[in-house]
C-alpha cells in the first residue's frame, strides 16, 4: 500500500491517540483503518511520525513559550504540509508539553 500524502494527518492523528485506544499497540489501531498496510509501511509511518513529533518537541524546546502558537503552526505546517490544522496543533501541544516536563 502507497501512501498519499493524503492520509498522513490520519495516520498521525491514530499515532497520537490517548485514552483507552492507547493500549491498543498501534500495528493494530493502522490496522483497522488501513487494512491493506504491510509491516514495512507501518514502520515507516511511526518513523514519519516521530519526526513530525521530534519537529515539534524540538521548536518547543528552542523557542519555549515565546513562540507564539501561529509561528509555530506555520513553522510545522511548512515542514509537513501533508497534515490537516487539527495534527498540527496537536503535534504543537504534545511538542510544548514534553518540553515543558523536561523543563525548557
Amino acid at each position: 500500500m502507497v501512501l498519499p500524502d493524503a492520509q498522513l494527518s490520519d495516520i498521525f492523528r491514530i499515532f497520537q491517540e490517548f485514552g483507552p485506544r492507547r493500549r491498543i499497540p498501534i500495528s493494530e489501531r493502522w490496522s483497522e483503518a488501513f487494512p491493506n498496510a504491510t509491516a514495512d509501511e507501518m514502520r515507516e509511518w511511526r518513523s514519519r511520525c516521530e519526526e513530525i513529533e521530534a519537529f515539534a518537541y524540538a521548536l518547543a524546546r528552542e523557542f519555549g513559550p515565546d513562540l507564539r502558537n501561529d509561528l509555530a503552526f506555520q513553522k510545522i505546517q511548512t515542514q509537513f504540509p501533508q497534515l490537516h490544522q487539527d495534527q498540527v496543533s496537536a503535534a504543537w501541544n504534545q511538542g510544548r508539553y514534553f518540553a515543558w516536563r523536561d523543563g525548557s
